[in-house]
């Protein structure tokens, strides 16, 4: 019994919901198979969120899917939610502790193959790849993106932070991306880098002192919050607003479920886009990732089959 299946015996996922359809763009059935996946891992947050007392909120794309779609944007294929700093280390916490199969929660410390300084939520039984992760013997499963909101002020001492973490951040994705460098002296010259960028530590103790610092930053009294030091490009204002945006949520339905848009939506979405309520040309409805997805195989299995990964036991 494939995923999709398990979920429609269950009664959570509609049957009809996975028939193609034309919305502003075609709409294929395989797209619709992990949409339901994506939708089934943010009822997994819920449950725990709302057991817990937790607050979580969209973010970028998958708020202007619930404005301006009342769902997923047709061409996109991926769920980012957040939670402020500490809220976030609560829930990693408890998603550890609570989650059953399929169900993962993948960090630093609990996939040392994993180098993104923010969570993922995994459905093991399904496949979704990321642009090089192919040949990682990480949970490749299907995926929502979780990342932690930090407070943010524009000072000098914590834009060099900032500058720093990021510049670490890139050398931790490189340690497992090196390999895949196509001129050999560039992958011997980040080889012989990167430890020293990241002071002879692994990813996971990387990691861990990362959460550390961001979450003392947190603490402070800050105007501005967002997704700061969770990223790698270089921009020193990334997806900030003032704090007041995410003061509370407003649920606004979702394909076949509702999720909490942060209440100071317009906000944060005019500070990240420019006439986010407008259609983009047709030509440019395409989705931006690189995902490979195979919903109904296990990633283990497929991974195994087509890239020869092997799993440690």
């Amino acid at each position: 019994m494939t995923e999709c299946e398990r979920l429609i015996a269950e009664g959570k996922l509609p049957k009809e919901f996975l028939e193609p359809e034309q919305r502003e763009c075609y709409v294929p059935t395989e797209l619709k198979k992990l949409w339901a996946l994506q939708i089934d891992l943010i009822q997994q947050v819920k449950v725990i969120a709302e057991r817990h007392n937790l607050t979580f909120y969209t973010l970028g794309g998958t708020t202007i899917g619930a404005v301006r779609h009342k769902g997923f944007i047709p061409w996109d294929d991926d769920i980012d939610i957040a939670f402020k700093r500490e809220e976030y280390n609560d829930f990693l916490k408890y998603a550890q502790e609570e989650l059953e199969e399929p169900y993962f929660l993948q960090i630093a410390t609990t996939d040392k193959y994993y180098y993104r300084p923010f969570a993922a939520l995994r459905n093991s039984n399904a496949t979704c790849i990321a642009g090089g992760d192919s040949r990682l013997p990480c949970n490749n499963g299907a995926i929502i993106h979780i990342f932690p909101l930090d407070g943010y002020s524009d000072t000098k001492k914590l834009n060099k932070f900032i500058k720093v973490e990021k510049l670490k951040n890139r050398a931790a994705v490189s340690r497992y991306h090196n390999r895949n460098r196509k001129n050999f002296l560039a992958r011997i010259a980040y080889a012989a880098v990167t430890p020293f960028i990241l002071g002879f530590k692994s990813n996971e103790k990387h990691f861990l002192r990362h959460e550390r610092m961001c979450t003392k930053i947190s603490k402070e009294d800050h105007e501005l919050i967002g997704i700061q030091y969770a990223h790698f490009d270089t921009a020193v204002r990334r997806i900030v607003s003032n704090k007041h945006a995410y003061d509370s949520v407003i649920m606004m339905p979702f394909e076949y479920i509702e999720i909490p848009v942060p209440v100071g939506y317009e906000e944060i979405l005019n500070d990240c886009y420019t006439n986010f309520r407008e259609l983009p040309p047709e030509k440019d409805r395409v989705c931006k990732h690189t995902w490979e997805s195979e919903p109904d195989i296990p990633y283990k299995e497929y991974c195994a089959h087509k890239y020869g990964v092997i799993y440690d036991k």
